[in-house]
């Protein structure tokens, strides 16, 4: 994962296949584990979405 950490935001980008990835914008006071978390279980969500690749 990429995380990019600012004073107004925090922006994590996560692949979920070769062809699709999750992006997950939190306002900067937001602590980066809760980010890393909630990207983690979007990362799963999405992949079970899409089913096998």
């Amino acid at each position: 994962a990429l995380v990019v950490e600012t004073d107004a935001a925090t922006v994590a980008l996560a692949p979920v296949t070769e062809r699709a990835f999750v992006m997950l914008a939190a306002g900067g006071t937001v602590p980066i584990g809760m980010v890393r978390r909630v990207l983690a279980r979007s990362v799963a969500m999405a992949a079970s979405w899409l089913g096998p690749q």
